[in-house]
């Protein structure tokens, strides 16, 4: 996520790659855009050496070099001034470009990289990089040190008891493979689920929406209208559910597009989106308002937002989820729903993945119950 010393705002380097590098003892390999630059790039490359002198840098890639003479100047430039050695450089080919939009890189669901996209990429990096000597600069690294009392991984992996629908599909792609895997290792069971193409919701007793472009299809989730169903009625029975950003979106009462056009979606949360101009983007700080699946009332977690919509209407004080830095409500949370355009990494918080396959485990438990009594 940008660059190498951008992290936290206001807050130096912290939440930064410059700051996960220190953490770890890592050996830093700085990237260079060389594109239209020659001596240049030495500039940028010495200015990086002695920002921090605390990090690592220890070798530099050229990218998108134009010619040999091209990369055989810019290198002279670089090892020159900076007394780093120069690992190789990468050509300029729009063929390996990925595409980019509004939140970052087009997501592999939506554009499939062109065929052989990955082993042409694999034999130019083979070619234009020494590969030996950047394996050799890895080893080198001691590796982060992991404190027995803060790992969430520390204990034994559960054996599986409850079952939680992921949705994994073209509109909801955002995951953080962590957090996923400390829910299996809590005792989950991973269930994918697809808004998009699903018509009913698979066997599960809690469900997770994950971030991702639900704008980009909101006629198709629009349409699929037995699946909008299938989770507000399971949502309204009690299911636990969990909802990020654009997970919270789908859940609302509708997306309107910038183009003005509204779809409507699952209807369970009192407001629904706006897409918009406006941007919010960065770390946040949040304590909860009220219970959810995830924290007690009145827990703090540090999450991340990267939004271009906001709530239409307004978010309902009544029901917020969060309090956020410097003071707004945010969210809608009930003691079996959190939604938010808040994102959380689950490791930073680790009782909240246990608190979740709880609550699955509570309303499987109440379903079983429920079911019998029918019979």
């Amino acid at each position: 996520m940008l660059g190498l010393f951008d992290g936290r705002l206001g807050g130096g380097d912290a939440g930064s790659t410059a700051e996960v590098a220190r953490l770890v003892d890592g050996v830093v390999v700085l990237v260079v855009d060389a594109a239209r630059a020659a001596r240049s790039v030495a500039a940028v490359a010495l200015g990086f050496a002695r920002f921090d002198p605390a990090l690592r840098i220890e070798a530099v890639v050229l990218n998108r070099v134009g010619s040999e003479r091209h990369a055989r100047t810019a290198t002279e430039a670089v090892e020159a001034a900076t007394g780093i050695p120069v690992l190789g450089c990468i050509p300029r080919d729009d063929d390996l470009t990925l595409p980019e939009r509004y939140l970052g890189l087009v997501p592999p669901q939506e554009r499939p990289h062109p065929p052989r996209w990955a082993e042409r990429l694999g034999a130019t990096v083979e070619r234009a990089l020494d590969l030996d000597a950047l394996l050799g600069l890895a080893a080198q690294g001691r590796g982060p040190v992991a404190d027995p009392d803060h790992d969430p991984f520390a204990l034994p992996p559960a054996p599986a008891r409850v079952r939680i629908g992921v949705a994994r599909d073209g509109a909801f792609s955002f995951h953080y493979a962590d957090a996923l895997d400390l829910l299996a290792a809590r005792g989950a069971e991973l269930v994918p689920v697809s808004p998009l193409a699903d018509t009913a919701l698979p066997d599960c007793d809690a469900l997770w929406l994950p971030g991702g472009f639900p704008e980009r299809f909101a006629a198709t989730l629009a349409a699929n209208a037995s699946m909008r169903a299938a989770v507000a009625a399971a949502l309204r029975a009690g299911m636990p559910a969990v909802a990020e950003c654009g997970g919270a979106m789908y859940l609302g009462t509708a997306i309107t597009t910038e183009d003005g056009e509204r779809h409507p979606m699952c209807g369970v949360l009192p407001y629904g989106t706006r897409m918009g101009a406006r941007r919010s983007l960065g770390y946040r700080d949040v304590a909860a308002l009220r219970p959810s699946p995830l924290l007690r009332r009145g827990e703090r977690a540090v999450g991340h937002e990267f939004h271009w919509s906001q709530a239409d209407p307004a978010v309902d004080a009544a029901t917020a989820a969060w309090s956020t830095d410097p003071g707004a409500a945010e969210g809608h949370a009930t003691p079996t729903l959190l939604a938010s355009y808040i994102h959380l990494h689950l490791c930073g918080v680790p009782a909240a993945a246990t608190r979740l396959v709880a609550a699955a485990e509570r309303h499987r438990h109440s379903a079983l119950l429920a079911g019998a009594r029918r019979r």
